[in-house]
């Protein structure tokens, strides 16, 4: 099974517009990291989407795991949001097969560190397509 890790921004865009299931339509799980969650679920909680993406957690195509590697989170927190450090670190932990991010400073250190990536217009020009 492909590794997909999601940080928060793909999350909140396809949730506001009602196609957060386009994910799970094309990837068995998606991964998050702790502080994505704790973004937009729980600091998210009266935000558009936020009970859709707890309802995929708790019927388990969204599962939240942590990095393990402190130091990288804290190199990459030098240039980009705890979110993002985080997402990256834990895509490179795991060899992630695919990552979605949005925004353009985490799409370039996630270059960096040879991570395929795409977003939440990559995700509806499939669906498009599909």
């Amino acid at each position: 099974m492909p590794v997909v890790v999601c940080d928060s921004s793909t999350l909140i865009h396809l949730a506001r517009i009602g196609r957060l299931s386009l994910l799970s339509d094309f990837h068995d799980k998606i991964i998050v990291v702790p502080a994505v969650w704790k973004e937009v679920v729980e600091e998210g909680q009266d935000k558009p989407g936020s009970s859709e993406i707890r309802d995929a957690r708790e019927s388990g195509w969204i599962e939240v795991t942590a990095p393990h590697n402190g130091p990288l989170v804290q190199l990459l927190q030098r240039e980009l949001h705890k979110g993002e450090s985080e997402t990256i670190a834990l895509a490179v932990e795991l060899h992630a097969d695919l990552v979605f991010l949005d925004e353009s400073d985490a799409r370039r250190v996630a270059k960096v560190y040879g991570l395929k990536m795409s977003g939440a217009v990559g995700i509806l020009i499939r669906a498009k397509l599909a």
